[in-house]
């Protein structure tokens, strides 16, 4: 009995975790500035990874 129940358990939990892990997508964005100082030109670049999931609807910043 025991046996059946721990099978029932671990197919459960394998299922939860693979269906949980097909409906993600990930977008990058990417900006970039200019700054005139007096020694030259600096140029910084910010770039930012975001993680949605459909599932929900939620987006989470990397």
């Amino acid at each position: 009995m025991t046996r059946l129940i721990t099978a029932t358990l671990m197919a459960s939990l394998l299922m939860v975790t693979i269906s949980g892990c097909d409906k993600q997508t990930k977008s990058t964005s990417t900006q970039e500035t200019t700054i005139a100082t007096p020694g030259g030109e600096v140029k910084v670049t910010v770039e930012k990874e975001a993680m949605k999931f459909d599932d929900n609807s939620s987006t989470v910043e990397l």
